[in-house]
């Protein structure tokens, strides 16, 4: 008599091929698309790498390697000798270094904050409106997707004393020209207005 055989033994059975074949080719069908999502993802994000080693990593190690060396033009030529921590310790008695980093905080806190609350301003006001839908599209916007370099382009034509716009309304009115970025006061405030001018847009979309 032959019995019949165990749920043990027909759960230890391997599977035949005919029975192994549909699932193993299912798993590597299923597999090659992953594999290839993976190698697709990687290869696409490859510029924005190469584009940050170029214009973000090799300027921070070009800074950290700058600010350790003693660093002068010969020929042409940077060279560069080890300084240790004596660039550091030259700061603290360096009155241009801190007259520059007073500037720079000024600079930050008055750009920050007329960003900031003019363009929180004009969107609260243009929310509701339908009228004024049009214009804050067309003439608000477009500050902000110019280049700083356009922008640096369009300025100096506004602010140069021979040839800047302003001078010349100025002179139309009876009025001398003015310093407007050859003066401390007049450059600081003109870099200030320059910049809350073509940052506060954002601010603006962003509210």
């Amino acid at each position: 008599m032959v019995s019949r055989p165990s749920m043990r033994t027909l759960r230890a059975r391997p599977a035949s091929a005919a029975e192994a074949g549909p699932a193993q080719a299912s798993a590597q069908h299923h597999g090659r698309p992953r594999r290839s999502g993976a190698i697709i993802r990687i290869v696409m994000i490859l510029p924005l790498l190469a584009f940050l080693a170029v214009f973000a990593v090799y300027p921070l190690i070009e800074l950290v390697r700058t600010s350790v060396s003693n660093v002068h033009v010969t020929n042409g030529v940077f060279t560069y000798s080890p300084a240790g921590t004596a660039n550091f310790a030259q700061i603290r008695t360096d009155g241009t270094f801190w007259y520059s980093a007073g500037i720079t905080l000024i600079f930050i806190a008055i750009t920050v904050a007329g960003t900031v609350m003019l363009g929180t301003f004009l969107a609260l006001i243009l929310d509701k409106s339908v009228v004024l839908t049009g214009f804050a599209r067309n003439v608000l916007l477009w500050p902000a997707v110019i280049t700083p370099v356009v922008v640096s382009v369009i300025w100096y034509m506004v602010l140069s004393p021979d040839v800047g716009v302003l001078n010349k309304v100025l002179a139309s009115l009876g009025l001398g020209p003015q310093g407007w970025l050859g003066e401390p006061l007049g450059a600081m405030a003109s870099i200030i207005i320059l910049d809350i001018w073509h940052w506060t847009p954002l601010v603006f979309i962003l509210v």
